[in-house]
């Protein structure tokens, strides 16, 4: 079971440990045209305390468990509220 903000392709989906706290609703909204759009940018992302950075495709935006997730291209699946930037979309910790 993963305990971070992320899970990887190759490891089953399961909620992260901490509570969720919910983006704001026009970041979400940002995030389904970056779907549509289906371009790529630059993810960056909290965990473990550390800052993580890739480029990938946007493939879905979904809710699971109370708890909302974008799901790369790649397979990797991130928690909203792990983001820190989705390309020139900053994640300021605001929400509904």
């Amino acid at each position: 079971m993963s305990t971070s903000g992320f899970e990887r392709d190759s490891e089953p989906s399961s909620p992260s440990s901490s509570p969720y706290t919910p983006i704001a609703c026009a970041l979400y909204d940002e995030l389904e045209r970056l779907v549509i759009r289906r371009e790529e940018v630059r993810i960056v992302f909290r965990d473990l305390g550390q800052e993580h950075s890739r480029t990938d495709t946007i493939a879905d935006v979904y809710s699971r468990d109370k708890q909302e997730f974008i799901k790369l291209k790649s397979g990797m699946e991130i928690r909203l509220d792990r983001l820190s930037s989705v390309g020139d979309i900053r994640f300021s910790g605001d929400h509904c």
